[in-house]
């Protein structure tokens, strides 16, 4: 996938249930996403006099007013970075995450200069941050904004960005959301520590390709210099625009030396002040500038456009002096001389029109760094549902804080994206947000069942069902084809990428749609998986509707290193792929298809929304390992949302020997003793650990 500009394809930055096996909740939470929105989030930011940040405040504490109508906070919950976000499943969810872009300023600063902040920023990125802060990169250069890795949580693929500035890159490998920024770091895979050190001759050519770039105004007259900060300018209002559609409050920590603000304002000196005047006074009016004497009025217009811009699609910038005691090169000398300019004062008036924080001389870039997170530190999100349906329209908010002497900051506005007007771009940007936050919901009911696997090479690997309701579809068959977007990522406990797909099937109903309305479309394949807590990431998005689905699914892989290492797999249902539109895919690592859903010569699928019926037996699978090929004594019990245990009878057991050394247990079961309802279908092989799966009895 090929990055532009910011202001163009915008970094795809992106982006918490900790579900049972199957997958979600028979609870339906509120949406907050696309055109099916149903309930906003607002991170509320409240600081004392001293500036510091202020806890332990209530919903109480707060009143909320949606275009000027008073509204119910419908959920509140108060966020602290000194604390990890835990299991949260409501619409604030997608909010309650700091979230960072470093940008590094390649047009108005030294080379010199931008190789201290990048240092700074990749040790700020690795040891600063909390786990769960999301984090990009990108860079401003004179050719515009670009994008090297959206919001993420995989700090090695952010420091891997920082590492590069986006210089050099053009053979990495990059996935379909953004998430990484070059998916063949092959240590990060294997779980050694990717080498961030920095190599002499590495620095010094980074050093010269800056120092090549910054020379393009090296020389600039005035007006072409004074064009190019209405440029940077209103890019800045292009990218604000673009992360309006992340949930949440963007923290953008701009690396630069600021551009002479006296484009903008008008002669910045006494001398070039009085000049003028006496070019006036002396009837010499060709001799005085008007944009020399008084600023660029577009320059002008678009930094106070910019401040509310950035406020209403809740966009913070800190910018951070990264000149240390030096001073400035001035970019428009004719001669290249190197002479004060106003850089502080540009980068002072970006950080307050948007209520940011500027950090001056920062010889101390990370204790600039630092600064910024304290005030991030502690903050609160609001929940609230629209009190309008008019959709496409930006609509006023307005939250106060009751105790006196306490200061707000929030987003100004908000708009309900309008569904007859879709947006390409947004919906990227919402799909990778989903998944770098892990978020479950959607209208589409997603369902999934993960296999934790050991290959016949030995390697570890996490085999996926992902299926999408027969419901789900029923509308889309009335279609003349059917398009859906389909990505999946594993993820391990440190929140690093270790695996992803994405799958595009152009369905035609005239062929497959009957199978679709029986029983859904499922999507197989096979992660290559580390060993210990990981996480399969999938979102499921029809286009044509901007429907979508989503689900975060826990899952733990066992190491596999000894042949007699324990191992059940949790239950599957199994079903027929050849009854069904099951569709396999490949994944970045695992390129050859290696998915073990097969009995003997039978490939098997799994009902991963599996229903029981009373007196209609369904064929069982569990894995195991290491086998006897011997058919072992089962526990088999349907445990009920009480916790009671229902026993439950294995009829017809059967052992399938396979050559990977799994044993493959087949029985039959028919529900029996129960009422119909939602169950915890469990079963212990041998005496050992019972595993279960969700099942509903009918």
């Amino acid at each position: 996938m090929k990055h532009s500009h910011l202001g163009l394809s915008v970094l795809l930055l992106a982006v918490t249930l900790g579900e049972n096996a199957s997958g979600q909740t028979a609870k339906k939470s509120p949406l907050s996403f696309g055109a099916e929105l149903t309930m906003v989030a607002v991170p509320v930011f409240v600081t004392d006099k001293d500036g510091k940040t202020v806890a332990g405040l209530t919903a109480a504490d707060f009143e909320l007013q949606d275009s000027g109508k008073p509204v119910p906070i419908e959920s509140f919950l108060a966020v602290s970075a000194d604390k990890p976000v835990g299991a949260v499943g409501d619409a604030t969810a997608p909010a309650l995450r700091r979230q960072f872009l470093f940008l590094f300023d390649l047009d108005f600063s030294k080379p010199v200069n931008l190789e201290r902040a990048r240092r700074a920023a990749k040790q700020f990125v690795l040891k600063s941050l909390s786990p769960s802060d999301l984090a990009a990169v990108g860079t401003v250069s004179p050719t515009g904004f670009k994008a090297l890795v959206g919001f993420t949580t995989d700090r090695a693929q952010v420091a891997a960005a920082i590492e590069s500035l986006g210089l050099g890159g053009a053979g990495r490998e990059r996935d379909p959301l953004g998430l990484v920024y070059d998916a063949g770091l092959g240590s990060l895979f294997e779980g050694t520590a990717v080498d961030l050190t920095d190599p002499t001759d590495r620095v010094r050519n980074i050093a010269e390709t800056l120092r090549d770039q910054a020379v393009q105004l090296g020389r600039a007259d005035r007006d072409r210099y004074t064009r190019h900060v209405e440029q940077f300018l209103a890019g800045f209002q292009g990218l604000a625009r673009t992360l309006d559609s992340i949930k949440g409050r963007k923290q953008i920590v701009l690396f630069s030396e600021g551009f002479d603000s006296s484009v903008l304002s008008g002669a910045s000196t006494s001398a070039e002040r009085a000049q003028n005047a006496t070019n006036v006074s002396e009837g010499r009016l060709w001799e005085v500038d008007s944009e020399d004497h008084f600023g660029s009025a577009a320059g002008q217009s678009a930094m106070q456009s910019l401040s509310a811009i950035l406020r209403g699609a809740d966009v913070v910038i800190h910018t951070i002096d990264v000149k240390g005691l030096g001073e400035t090169v001035n970019l428009q000398s004719q001669e290249g001389e190197e002479t004060p300019v106003q850089g502080k004062n540009s980068l002072a008036d970006l950080a307050q029109g948007s209520g940011g924080r500027f950090v001056r001389s920062a010889n101390n870039i990370e204790a600039g760094l630092g600064e910024v997170l304290a005030a991030n530190r502690d903050f609160y999100v609001l929940a609230f549902a629209p009190s309008g349906t008019d959709r496409g329209k930006p609509r006023k908010l307005s939250i106060k804080v009751k105790p006196s002497g306490l200061k707000v900051s929030h987003r100004a506005t908000y708009t309900l994206p309008d569904p007859k007007k879709p947006d390409a771009g947004r919906a990227a940007m919402e799909a990778a947000e989903i998944i770098a936050k892990g978020v479950t919901g959607g209208s589409i009911r997603l369902r999934a069942y993960a296999l934790p696997y050991r290959t016949r090479d030995g390697a570890a690997s996490l085999s996926l069902v992902a299926q999408v309701p027969a419901e789900a579809l029923l509308e889309a068959v009335k279609r003349k084809q059917i398009g859906l977007q389909l990505y999946g990522y594993l993820v391990d406990g440190a929140g690093s990428v270790l695996d992803y797909f994405q799958a595009t099937p152009v369905l035609d109903p005239a062929q497959v749609g009957e199978s679709l309305r029986k029983s859904g479309l499922q999507v197989i394949t096979t992660f290559a998986a580390n060993s210990g807590p990981l996480e399969v990431r999938l979102l499921v998005r029809d286009p044509a509707t901007s429907t979508w689905g989503a689900l975060r699914l826990p899952v733990d892989v066992p190491s596999f290193g000894s042949p007699a290492a324990a191992f059940t797999s949790a239950p599957m249902i199994v079903d027929d792929p050849f009854a069904r539109v099951a569709l396999p895919t490949t994944t970045q690592r695992r390129p050859n298809r290696d998915i073990p859903f097969r009995l003997d010569d039978r490939p098997i699928t799994v009902d991963a929304d599996p229903v029981l019926k009373r007196g209609d037996a369904r064929e069982v699978c569990v894995y195991v390992r290491p086998g006897s090929g011997a058919p072992p004594a089962l526990q088999l019990d349907l445990v009920g949302t009480d916790g009671r245990k229902h026993p439950q009878k294995a009829d017809k057991i059967s052992v399938v020997r396979d050559a990977d050394g799994f044993d493959r247990v087949v029985f039959f079961v028919s529900p029996a003793g129960v009422e119909p309802g939602e169950y915890a279908f469990s079963v212990a092989v041998g005496g050992g650990p019972a595993a279960s799966s969700p099942v509903r009895v009918q």
